[in-house]
């Protein structure tokens, strides 16, 4: 089954950083934010670990 795109509203600075970023790069928007994403989970091991043991016991629930 395909997951449903999530859609977020950011600052205008942000989305203009993004973009001009993104162009700069020659990267995909998607892309940029999912690796900026990827490295705030490893520069927050704790964080990651607690987001994943509330997953973890949401699915238990299910």
């Amino acid at each position: 089954m395909a997951k449903k795109p999530a859609t977020f509203r950011f600052e205008e600075d942000m989305l203009e950083l993004l973009k001009t970023w993104a162009y700069l790069t020659e990267e995909n928007q998607q892309t940029i934010l999912a690796e900026a994403f990827h490295q705030y989970t490893q520069n927050h091991p704790e964080l990651l670990q607690k987001a994943k043991n509330v997953i973890e016991a949401a699915k238990g629930k299910s």
